[in-house]
């Protein structure tokens, strides 16, 4: 008679679980918990403008920030400071909370997601992450020139 069944070997013990495995699991449910967490304190999400609401962040970006050196034309207005950068967000804010006050809660919702999802990233997943937004950013710095919006 077997004492075991034929998938298991009685004789054989688990496989031990490394210590970097174990850290990599605490990471995980720390995440899963902060991501209940802050489930409770997100904006109202407004599902149907996700896309809208990305669009409008990267334009944004894309008025509020220098171009890099190789897309800068010459005779283009750079901006000197952060209070000028920040002077072009308020209007651009002020005009959405006036215009469309639905997208501006996707907005809203988008900006608190990207900042519970940067917390607890690696410094080589942000260097990932910079590299993708920078790429955007200028893809949409050209589609925005060529259609004359700045």
């Amino acid at each position: 008679m077997k004492n075991g069944s034929e998938i298991s070997n009685p004789g054989v013990e688990p496989l031990k679980t490394s210590p970097a495995d174990k850290r990599r699991a605490a990471v995980a449910e720390r995440r899963r918990e902060r991501r209940e967490q802050y489930r409770l304190l997100a904006p109202p999400d407004v599902r149907h403008r996700r896309r809208e609401a990305r669009r409008w962040l990267d334009e944004k970006a894309v008025r509020i920030t220098n171009p890099r050196v190789c897309e800068r034309r010459p005779g283009e207005r750079l901006f000197d400071s952060l209070e000028e950068r920040k002077a072009v967000a308020d209007v651009l804010y002020d005009a959405l909370r006036r215009n469309d006050p639905e997208l501006l809660r996707a907005v809203e919702r988008l900006l608190f997601e990207d900042g519970t999802r940067d917390m607890g990233i690696t410094l080589e997943e942000w260097k990932i992450r910079s590299q993708r937004w920078s790429e955007r950013i200028s893809k949409v710095r050209a589609e925005m020139r060529e259609a004359g919006l700045i």
